[in-house]
């Protein structure tokens, strides 16, 4: 299983509360991958749908393209990280000064269990807070991205 799939099944777990924990990570990687959720970590999953899209709505794939494209470059690299624990941990409440605890003693690698320091100020992270959350949220829930 790759870095990616077990992510995905993490992902998973935590999304359905622990209500799968009598399946390993092989048959849930099986039933995710027989799903193909739309907000799925995987390239293929992301490729494939692409794809179907650029068949029947080519216009309005390559505007995602570039969308996805830009904010990958606007973005720092603190600020992917906090997408990525929003994706990973998720976010318990909207309470900006209990998640930046949570962001900084909790570890970005599913593997390892270390405590993983990051370099953040409490403000800069208040700031970008709001954005992640509502981008983490609605793709939980399967809703319309914000506006970016």
């Amino acid at each position: 299983m790759t870095k990616s799939d077990r992510d995905r099944v993490f992902v998973f777990r935590r999304i359905l509360n622990e209500e799968l924990y009598d399946y390993t990570d092989e048959q849930l990687l099986t039933i995710l991958n027989a799903a193909v959720l739309p907000n799925s970590l995987s390239k293929t999953a992301f490729k494939y749908s692409l794809l179907s899209n650029l068949i029947f709505n080519k216009t309005e794939t390559n505007k995602s393209i570039k969308k996805i494209s830009y904010l990958e470059k606007v973005m720092s690299k603190i600020e992917k990280d906090l997408l990525k624990f929003g994706i990973l941990y998720g976010f318990d409440s909207f309470n900006s000064g209990y998640q930046y605890s949570r962001f900084i003693k909790t570890s970005l690698d599913t593997e390892k269990i270390n405590i993983g320091k990051k370099k953040i100020s409490s403000l800069f992270f208040e700031r970008i807070f709001v954005f992640i959350y509502n981008i983490v949220k609605k793709g939980e829930k399967n809703e319309r991205f914000t506006r970016i």
